[in-house]
């Protein structure tokens, strides 16, 4: 059947149908082409990268097998390596997961699909499989740079322990010395050659006036910072802040802050000195590292030296370290002062022989002459450092901001210090230098790093504790608060202080930076456990997370209670149970957010849920039903914080409802806890449901003798003189019955807060005792008739021997 223009019209559905059809055929093609042509062009990228690095890879393989000439470098290249891998790994894993993602797309393949559809789903197979193959070459390849890297950690750790263990020649043996010195002078005219050639190079007739005009106008500039300025900022900041003393409350950051103000000219001067040599152009390769090592050494020596006057001064002593004797005091700065300047010279002549080289003599008497400086300084400082006094407990070794007394040294590691210092000597002089050395250097440098630790954290406890006082007011409950955020600060300063200080006790023990990256890229990377890395720096900061999440929530809620909800005048009750949601929602937010940061996949908590509804059909249930009862009490109120409520349990006022009980607190102060589903099975009475409105009956007795009307009559008069009683409801009073004794009656009133029930009852009580005494009403007491048998004769033998005593 032929379709005319005005049959298609006629059929306005079919049009639009087909109009559709065309379009969407075209723009499948069109992305067909273009998925095609952007998975070639990024599969060739890709491979070509996984290619390249596969080669570089196998030359380096190669080299370190035929025995490089510097292992540093083949290092140095593998480290590169890794970098390029790991890029190309993860851009590889992305690919994958585009890939994979536009293939479920797709879908299975159907009968009569579009022959485009057909190609693009091969060609996505395709790339899927290339990107398996490149992201297993390249997994191949980083577990070989990693074996590489191993074997030259291997080679150079015994290296490192054959240099040290290595027994050299003695170090005061003549011949040694005479090496050392021959040693020495050529490396001082090689120093001598390299600084005329660049001076001719850099200052001679051809290099005009230039570089000689910024040099020593630096110079000039340098020793004008150096000496005038120095002392003038000593003299206006440093000494009118260490004048304050230890009694100050900040007496360790003046510490800090007078030793940067005081190293800050030798500084600045060594800086521009060096910038200078850098400008003009005058160090050259050789040069460079040498003038490098000696500024940072300068610089270093410079503020300890700062450091040492401010920390070892007895006319303004500063916690931890207060020295009283001025004595010790000078013997120790002496000693510090010493150590510093060895240290610092040995590590530029360490790397001077490193760039101009040098007999093994001249490296033994450097170490040996350092190892005996050093050994002498530290039995210098074992000696004179503060001792623990002799009844003072173990306990009281620690030092905190709030001693007056110095950091002592325990006895263990006094003998221990001094132990080393001989040892080291001992070796220094029979041959065993290097040792002695390495040893001794890292025992000052550890100590130094330790003692920094000591100083930042006392500096920082010190500033915690004043931000505290000034937020937190004089008082038991406020101190018992500040107390409290004083310990977690503290302990969190501590843990902070901590995971710095071991990179850098890292690197000081010998370490090189990347290995130190390495270690915390290890621990921040940690296990795997399926598709889930777990890694302590992980669980850190998802504990760090969660607590601050908590801490957050912890804040809003206070400033809702305090700021918004009181400001609106909502009710006591509707605060708490807001309040209450507000911890629930921050709870459980906190919650999947530590999680997430763990590297959980959410929607596997379906699976957790699943498992977790089988526990809680066996031994949850008692629990699931107490926390689903509490959020029943939160939201449909039938009882709220603060209400006066009666239950199987006992009587009392409501204090908290907590995820599984309530907190009742009796009127003895004993607290009641109830569990929730309780106060939702049970019956319960609230005195306190809508309003604190109230009535308060008293029961009276009157003698039989008394007239009811009148007795009644004084009653009404009598209600009328109790405070708070209410007049509307109107107050009643009752002829309520005949009792054994008494005519009993009854007075009703009501009083605007139920809590005052018991005053309320005393003044009736108390009007009611006047009004009777007043109307001469009689109050009965219970009369009892007491009937005495004995039996026959036994009455009168007992009166006749009470009348005849013998």
């Amino acid at each position: 059947m032929r379709t005319t223009f005005m049959g298609i019209l006629a059929k306005p559905s079919a049009l639009v149908f087909r109009t559709r059809l065309i379009i969407g055929s075209l723009l499948l093609m069109m992305l067909a082409a273009g998925l095609q042509t952007a998975f070639g062009q990024e599969a060739d990228n890709l491979d070509e990268q996984v290619q390249a690095q596969t080669r570089k890879l196998s030359h380096l393989t190669s080299e370190f097998a035929n025995g490089a000439e510097n292992y540093e470098d083949v290092r140095q290249n593998l480290i590169q390596q890794r970098n390029q891998l790991q890029a190309v790994e993860s851009d590889l894993e992305a690919e994958l997961g585009e890939t994979q993602s536009t293939l479920s797309r797709l879908g299975d393949p159907v009968r009569g699909e579009a022959s485009d559809v057909t190609a693009l789903r091969q060609t996505l197979e395709g790339k899927l499989q290339e990107l398996d193959e490149a992201l297993e070459q390249t997994r191949q390849n980083m577990d070989q740079v990693d074996r590489l890297e191993a074997e030259i950690a291997d080679i150079r750790r015994s290296a490192f322990y054959e240099e040290l263990t290595e027994r050299r020649s003695l170090l005061f043996q003549p011949s040694v010395w005479g090496r050392a010195t021959a040693a020495f002078v050529d490396n001082l005219n090689n120093l001598e050659q390299d600084l005329s050639e660049r001076e001719v190079g850099r200052f001679g007739p051809d290099a005009g006036p230039l570089p000689v005009v910024i040099l020593v106008l630096s110079l000039i500039v340098a020793v004008l910072i150096a000496i005038p300025a120095r002392k003038w900022v000593n003299q206006r900041f440093v000494r009118p802040l260490t004048s304050a003393g230890y009694d100050s409350s900040l007496s360790v950051p003046i510490g800090l802050i007078s030793t940067l103000l005081s190293s800050l000219p030798w500084l600045l001067s060594i800086l521009l000195v060096s910038n200078a040599l850098y400008y003009v152009g005058y160090l050259t390769p050789s040069l460079k590292l040498p003038v490098q090592s000696l500024a940072s050494a300068l610089a270093i020596v410079a503020l300890i030296m700062a450091c040492l006057r401010v920390f070892f001064s007895t006319s303004a002593p500063v916690a931890p370290f207060h020295f009283a004797e001025s004595f010790k005091s000078r013997w120790l700065w002496t000693a510090c002062l010493f150590a510093t300047l060895t240290i610092g010279i040995d590590h530029a002549m360490r790397v001077e022989i490193s760039v101009y080289g040098g007999a093994a003599a001249l490296d033994t008497v450097q170490r040996g002459v350092a190892t005996l400086i050093l050994s002498a300084c530290l039995l210098v400082i074992a000696h004179f450092w503060p001792r623990r006094a002799p009844g003072q407990p173990e306990d009281e070794e620690i030092p905190t901001v709030l001693r007056k007394e110095p950091l002592a040294l325990s006895p263990w590691l006094r003998t221990l210090l001094v132990i080393i210092a001989f040892l080291s000597a001992l070796g220094a002089v029979f041959g065993y230098a290097p040792f002695a050395h390495f040893i001794l250097t890292r025992v000052f440098l550890l100590g130094g790093l330790l003692l920094s630790v000591l100083i930042i954290k006392s500096a920082l406890d010190q500033i915690m504790r004043a931000i505290v006082e000034r937020v937190f007011q004089s008082g038991e409950k406020t101190t018992e608060k500040s107390d409290l955020l004083e310990f977690w600060f503290g302990a969190l300063i501590s843990i902070c202080l901590f995971l710095v200080a071991i990179p850098l006790a890292l690197l000081l023990i010998g370490l090189d930076w990347e290995s130190v990256v390495r270690l915390i890229d290890r621990s921040m990377t940690g296990i795997q456990i399926g598709n889930v890395s777990i890694s302590p720096i992980q669980i850190s900061i998802a504990l760090l997370v969660f607590l601050a999440l908590i801490a957050v929530t912890r804040l809003v809620q206070r400033v809702a209670e305090r700021r918004v909800l009181q400001r609106l005048k909502v009710d006591t009750g509707v605060q708490n149970s807001l309040k209450t949601l507000i911890g629930y929602i921050g709870l459980l937010f906190a919650f999947f957010t530590g999680v997430s940061l763990l590297g959980f996949d959410l929607s596997n908590l379906a699976i957790i849920a699943g498992a977790l509804s089988v526990g809680i059909g066996f031994g949850l249930q008692s629990i699931v039903n107490n926390f689903v009862s509490g959020l029943i009490l939160l939201f449909e109120r039938p009882i709220k914080v603060g209400d006066w409520i009666v239950t199987n349990s006992g009587e009392g006022i409501v204090k908290k409802i907590s995820v599984r009980s309530t907190e009742i607190e009796r009127f003895d102060r004993s607290s009641i806890l109830v569990p929730n589903s309780e106060l939702i099975s049970s019956s319960v009475t609230n005195w306190t449901h809508k309003n604190r409105l109230g009535r308060v009956s008293v029961p009276i007795g009157v003698a039989y003798k008394e007239d009811p009307e009148r007795i009644l009559e004084i009653l009404a008069k009598a209600v009328e003189n109790i405070d708070g009683a209410l007049s509307f409801p109107e107050p009643q009073v009752l002829f309520t019955g005949f009792g054994d004794s008494s005519l009993d009656f009854e007075m009703r009133f009501f009083i605007s807060d139920v809590f005052d029930a018991i005053k309320a009852r005393t003044a009736a009580r108390v009007a009611i005792f006047k009004a009777f005494r007043e109307g001469g009403v009689e109050i009965p007491f219970p009369q009892r008739d007491v009937h005495v048998q004995f039996a026959a004769g036994d009455l009168e033998a007992a009166i006749s021997k009470k009348s005849n005593p013998e």
